[in-house]
């Protein structure tokens, strides 16, 4: 009785692993979760994509723990709030959330940046935090404009705005926040 109850399991979930896997006809791609609703064969084919299930029993996939879903927050730290709240909301452009006795919270285009309000930071000698940019130079041009100072790496061969080009072809520039912070800018 327990073997046939396992092959009718595995059976069960061999169907409902095909079921998950079925992507609409390239003509006719439906949206998850919304009957007959049409998109481009793209959109859906790519939507069905995201939304497939693994099979009962196999390993996850990247993309697939516990926190694949959820959205990242970076932190950072401060021994001078007031210091801190100019600097990345009036030079570096990003939104205040919040500014209360513990933190600051900003909006990083859809990231959350906490900077915690500490007595003391210890700087950490490399990146603590990053941003992905279309136009390095034109970034880099608008931070100097607002007193920033690109960081020089002995080693490194940067340019006259202290660009780096990677040996992956990513071109990368660092400077410091009051705190003494590394940021980075990172153009691909």
């Amino acid at each position: 009785m327990a073997k046939s109850n396992k092959s009718e399991r595995a059976a069960g979930e061999g169907r409902r692993a095909a079921a998950a896997t079925k992507v609409a006809s390239p003509r006719t791609p439906r949206v998850a979760g919304q009957r007959g609703a049409k998109a481009s064969p793209r959109r859906g084919a790519a939507k069905a994509r995201a939304t497939r299930k693994a099979p009962a029993g196999a390993r996850a996939a990247a993309g697939d723990g516990p926190l694949s879903r959820s959205n990242i927050m970076a932190f950072l730290a401060t021994a001078d709030g007031p210091r801190a709240r100019t600097f990345y909301e009036s030079v570096v452009g990003l939104h205040l959330m919040a500014d209360d006795p513990f933190a600051l919270v900003f909006d990083g285009n859809g990231v959350t940046v906490r900077i915690q309000k500490v007595d003391r930071v210890t700087v950490a000698p490399y990146t603590a935090l990053g941003w992905h940019v279309v136009d390095i130079e034109g970034t880099i041009r608008g931070l100097t404009a607002r007193g920033v100072r690109p960081e020089r790496y002995a080693g490194l061969d940067q340019d006259e705005l202290g660009v780096w080009r990677s040996p992956g072809g990513a071109r990368i520039a660092w400077f410091r926040d009051p705190d003494g912070h590394v940021l980075s800018l990172t153009q691909w």
